[in-house]
């Protein structure tokens, strides 16, 4: 697996996590990268997790 698609699936199983115990109203990015101890921007996330295409925006 490359480092680029273990960030992703890090950040998935993060985010995974957070929203299962705190629900989707009450987890931000900020909580999920913050979680995940990577090097990531907030602008950045949308890049390893395909946020765009994913909701339709």
């Amino acid at each position: 697996m490359k480092k680029g698609e273990e960030s992703r699936q890090l950040l998935i199983e993060c985010a995974a996590e957070l929203l299962w115990k705190n629900g989707y109203s009450a987890t931000g990015i900020s909580e999920i990268l913050k979680q995940t101890n990577l090097p990531v921007r907030k602008n950045m996330i949308e890049m390893y997790l395909e946020y765009r295409s994913y909701h339709g925006i």
